[in-house]
């Protein structure tokens, strides 16, 4: 049974995993200041919107950059 189909599943599903932490991390950084300062969800929705990019871009990097598998 070939290797390859095993590590291109782990390479993905680590992708997913990678932009899991910045999201969650956004969006329970913002519930804390929000409850902090008394915001109805500003700081929620900035910080979530900010760890969904910030995800993205921390999935697209290691999908283009080159490596020797």
């Amino acid at each position: 049974m070939s290797k390859k189909p095993l590590k291109s599943f782990l390479k993905y599903s680590g992708m997913g995993f990678s932009m899991l932490g910045p999201i969650l991390g956004g969006y329970f950084l913002g519930q804390y200041l929000d409850e902090k300062f008394n915001v109805e969800s500003g700081w929620k929705a900035g910080l979530t919107l900010f760890g969904v990019f910030a995800g993205l871009y921390l999935a697209l990097k290691d999908f283009i950059s080159p490596k020797n598998d």
